[in-house]
Order: C-alpha cells, then structure tokens, then sequence
C-alpha cells in the first residue's frame, strides 16, 4: 500500500490538499483506505490506473511496464 500523500497525489499529478480533499469527498480515481491516522491506497489499484502492468520474471524483484497502447 501507498501512502496518499505523497506518492498517490504525485503519481496523478495534484497537490497536498487538493489529494487529501478528493479522498476526503470518496473522488479519487481509485479507492482509499485508512489505516489508524494514514490515508492509503493499494499498491494494484494505482498501477492499474496509470495503465502500468506488473510482471513478474520469478526473481525476488517485480519489474513494471506500461501498458501497451491500443492506438499502436
């Protein structure tokens, strides 16, 4: 899981207060999840809506790509 702030906000491009008031108001792209005082989002959910895929080569490491595009 990440935190809202800053990894989340940062990763669609918005600020501080403008994150925490989109997942106040439940308006943020993807889900969010308190967790005692903290603000976070799954590590899958944000990954998937920046169209990023997670793959896996069997090592201890995952590596990340983006999606492919449909237009290509």
């Amino acid at each position: 899981m990440f935190d809202v702030w800053p990894t989340v906000g940062e990763a669609l491009g918005i600020g501080r207060t403008s994150t925490y008031a989109l997942a106040r108001d439940n308006a943020l792209p993807i889900p969010t999840v308190r967790v005692g005082r903290q603000l976070r989002a799954r590590r899958s959910d944000l990954l998937h809506f920046l169209g990023i895929t997670e793959e896996s080569d069997g090592d201890a490491g995952e590596s990340c790509q983006a999606a492919p595009d449909a237009a290509a």
